[in-house]
């Protein structure tokens, strides 16, 4: 579902599928803090709403093998 409010776009959707992939990935590379060069996630959206959606949707800290403590 894509609402816009005062021209700001936001996909609701979206947000559950990246999330699941991010959940997928981060039991994937379990071990990735322990590479000499672990792997980034880097998410890109093309509307501020979207963007502003994600940082308020995702908890960082759910993906600890991404996120160093």
């Amino acid at each position: 579902m894509t609402t816009t409010t005062s021209l700001i776009s936001q996909n609701k959707c979206n947000i559950q599928a990246i999330k699941e992939l991010l959940k997928k990935l981060n039991v994937l590379y379990s071990d990735n803090l322990t590479k000499p060069k672990p792997f980034t996630i880097g998410i890109i959206a093309g509307y501020r709403g979207q963007v502003d959606l994600l940082k308020s949707s995702i908890n960082l800290s759910q993906y600890s093998n991404f996120v160093p403590k």
